[in-house]
């Protein structure tokens, strides 16, 4: 969509505001165009979107990046519900959870609670499982934090070069359910 505003034969006029806000919501999606879902088209995007924006492009990363990452005010229930998607994957049903951070440390300290409030998002939602990914932005990795569940017997797992959700968690979880025999 917004390759076609920039690119159709009439391009729709942009001013500088209208080029940040788009340019931080590719920024924001694509992790700074780091994620494997970023596509070449989010790179020309960006490229024609920094030239009308006109803004100093590491700053304006850095504070797109602390802010998406910020856990600051919310509660555990509110930060697993921020970017929480509902799966059935085979029979199982689940909730998948994503908190991006800069580090790991940042969600140490809140670790209990939001075991607790994964708990009771499966219990609430009559699910078979849920599931926390933290996200670690910087070092390119991922934790999975599991509620108690039947169908993998495990509490987390380490990731290691996992950041996407879509492309690299849910077909891994898929193989992991399918191998346990649901």
């Amino acid at each position: 969509v917004i390759l076609q505003i920039l690119t159709a034969e009439k391009p729709m006029p942009l001013n500088a505001a209208q080029a940040t806000l788009l340019l931080g919501a590719i920024l924001s999606d694509t992790v700074a165009l780091s994620a494997p879902t970023t596509t070449e088209q989010d790179r020309l995007a960006v490229t024609r979107l920094r030239a009308i924006s006109h803004i100093d492009y590491d700053a304006f990363i850095a504070g797109l990046l602390a802010a998406k990452t910020d856990l600051s005010g919310q509660s555990a229930p509110q930060l697993l519900q921020r970017d929480a998607k509902n799966y059935r994957i085979h029979t199982v049903s689940l909730l998948l959870s994503q908190i991006e951070v800069r580090a790991m440390s940042d969600i140490d300290p809140l670790l209990p609670a939001l075991q607790q409030a994964l708990e009771q998002a499966k219990q609430e939602a009559g699910l078979e499982m849920a599931a926390l990914l933290v996200t670690d932005i910087t070092r390119r990795r991922s934790t999975l934090y599991f509620s108690s569940n039947r169908v993998l017997g495990i509490r987390q797992v380490s990731l290691p070069d996992m950041t996407s959700r879509k492309k690299e968690v849910l077909p891994w979880l898929t193989l992991q359910i399918a191998n346990a025999g649901r």
